[in-house]
């Protein structure tokens, strides 16, 4: 399964990411602290499952090879940011 995207206007697309964020920005600030706490958790969760068949590891691992950037740890590594308290992360979506 593929798509193809074509792009008539840079601008169009950039008045879309623009509303995504503002969107998302208010999305968060709505969330109440229990409930970050259990996306968090969840995500943890998700990038520390093992694989269940040697064919997601070899997939995982050849695409770190063919996009160039050798990160064999990358959920680790994403969990471990995660693991990070929410108040600690700056984020500015604007």
């Amino acid at each position: 399964m593929s798509f193809i995207f074509f792009v008539t206007s840079a601008e169009y697309i950039d008045t879309r990411i623009e509303a995504f964020l503002k969107k998302f920005s208010n999305m968060l600030e709505k969330m109440e602290k229990n409930e970050m706490e259990e996306v968090r958790s969840s995500l943890i969760r998700l990038k520390q499952l093992s694989d269940v068949h040697l064919k997601e590891e070899v997939s995982r691992n050849w695409h770190e090879i063919t996009s160039g950037d050798y990160l064999f740890d990358r959920l680790e590594r994403q969990a471990s940011y995660f693991g990070v308290e929410p108040k600690l992360c700056k984020c500015s979506f604007t």
